[in-house]
């Protein structure tokens, strides 16, 4: 079975109609590939949730409401406490080697996105996403994995 975690900007984009129409078309039309694999699902996070809901404006009800609706259809992990240290420990890490390398970083940008990384990986699900920064989570945990395995 191949179980797909999906990140905000995905899951974003699947519930909000209203998202930018080029790419809400890209992503429903992987979404549609992915399905049509034998024994698939599809699973996100409570931050992920957060974050998308996060987005609607406080005097928008029936856009909030909307927006629930369409999350019920999905279920939503929880932060467990595994989760937590590896997103904890790549941040860390990725502060660590950044100052080691001389190299100037947002890392208030990543910060949900070491969680969403963490979470997939915690899980032993796929991501999909349309963030190219999880790419770069990804090749920083295999940084420090071989960093902390030596």
């Amino acid at each position: 079975m191949t179980i797909y975690f999906l990140d905000t900007n995905v899951l974003g984009c699947i519930v909000n109609p209203n998202h930018n129409p080029e790419t809400r078309e890209r992503i429903l039309r992987e979404l549609e590939q992915k399905l049509m694999q034998d024994n698939t699902s599809l699973i996100s996070s409570q931050l992920v949730r957060y974050e998308v809901l996060r987005d609607v404006n406080w005097q928008d009800d029936k856009k909030y409401n909307d927006f629930l609706q369409n999350l019920a259809a999905f279920p939503f992990l929880d932060i467990t406490e595994s989760v937590s240290d590896l997103a904890s420990n790549l941040y860390r890490f990725d502060v660590f080697d950044a100052a080691q390398q001389n190299v100037n970083k947002n890392f208030e940008k990543r910060k949900f996105d070491v969680f969403h990384y963490a979470t997939a990986v915690v899980n032993d699900v796929e991501m999909f996403s349309d963030d190219r920064d999880l790419v770069k989570i990804k090749q920083l945990h295999e940084k420090m994995l071989a960093k902390t395995q030596k």
